[in-house]
């Protein structure tokens, strides 16, 4: 297929709303680094593509690890790590043990961090007692019993997209530029416009960033996801969300039989949305969506890598490719992501 022409971000620098830092040893001090084997000279790495507050939190955070007081706290320190929007941030320390004295260090440097910015709404702890390479958001860690404690502040984050407020733990995916993301939901409601009797498949609907969004254009809506956190979220925000849309969530693996179980008979016109992890899509899933006829399937890809392959699926199942919408989702770095528009041969 011919691409669209690439649809730019609002902000091509100081767009990211998450990031992180490695906190190592450099002579008599404390240094946060982005990549901690980079020959950098700088104490405290500072990123253009971040928001311009994060490097702030950061410089604060070195001043802090680097006082005698922290000293025992900035020896156990694995990752700074910030998440959230424009509007509001979430500070997560990775340390690698937990006790009543380091209790006291983090609430004091909570109190310090919160006066610092007021944006900072909450305040968090992950022990990693592995010390590993990894941060929170690897779920190998986390299967090996991550404990998380939040030390101040906010339990959920928000974020607004048009009129729709969505409720989001800092743990959750969450897309990383803000500014380009009501685009991206205005291009995907473009390409879907259904009728009032008609039903939406939204697969790894994260915390319903999707499903919200649309949920006034659709008779029923059907969200299911995996991930832990996120899924959870979609689910307790039903009751901040009025609608005369049926919405139902599902916190399951998506695999065929998954969805064979949990999805209706088609009794209906359908659209699916499909915002799979990089890896793609799971065995069986495409083919499975794609036997119960829809309309389209709007296909997130993450990267270019797994478009070849499902592309292939496809094919083999009697639909081809309508539209292909690539978004500079992450400008001054070589990815985007592309929404290709799948419909009936």
């Amino acid at each position: 297929g011919i691409p669209d022409m690439l649809v730019m971000s609002p902000k091509s620098r100081h767009y990211r709303t998450t990031s992180k830092r490695k906190i190592t040893i450099s002579g008599d001090r404390f240094v946060l680094k982005i990549n901690p084997y980079s020959r950098s000279k700088t104490d405290v790495d500072i990123s253009k593509i971040e928001t311009e507050e994060h490097g702030k939190i950061f410089n604060k955070i070195y001043d802090l690890l680097n006082t005698p007081v922290y000293k025992s706290l900035s020896l156990i320190t694995n990752y700074v790590i910030i998440r959230g929007s424009y509007e509001e941030f979430a500070i997560i320390l990775n340390i690698k043990k937990m006790n009543s004295q380091m209790a006291g260090k983090l609430k004091k440097m909570s109190d310090s961090m919160v006066s610092f910015d007021k944006k900072i709404v909450s305040f968090y702890v992950y022990v990693d007692s592995s010390g590993s390479k990894y941060y929170f958001e690897n779920r190998a860690v986390k299967e090996e019993g991550l404990a998380y404690k939040k030390i101040y502040g906010k339990t959920l984050l928000n974020v607004i997209y048009g009129s729709q407020r969505y409720y989001y733990h800092p743990t959750s995916f969450s897309q990383i530029n803000q500014s380009v993301v009501p685009i991206f939901l205005e291009k995907i409601k473009e390409e879907i416009m259904p009728g009032p009797q008609q039903r939406l498949i939204d697969l790894y609907c994260g915390y319903g960033l999707f499903s919200y969004y649309f949920k006034d254009l659709f008779k029923e809506i059907y969200g299911i996801d995996y991930e832990g956190e996120s899924i959870k979220n979609a689910i307790e925000s039903l009751k901040f969300n009025k609608s005369g849309t049926k919405i139902r969530f599902f916190p399951e693996k998506i695999n065929s039989n998954s969805l064979i179980r949990l999805l209706p008979p088609v009794n209906m016109k359908e659209y699916v949305i499909m915002d799979p992890p990089r890896q793609g899509a799971g065995e069986g899933v495409i083919k499975t969506v794609l036997s119960r006829n829809p309309e389209k399937v709007i296909h997130i890809f993450c990267g270019i890598d797994t478009i070849p392959e499902e592309n292939r699926i496809y094919q083999k199942n009697g639909y081809e490719m309508k539209k292909i919408i690539p978004f500079d989702m992450f400008p001054g770095t070589i990815g985007y992501e592309t929404v290709i528009v799948y419909e009936m041969k």
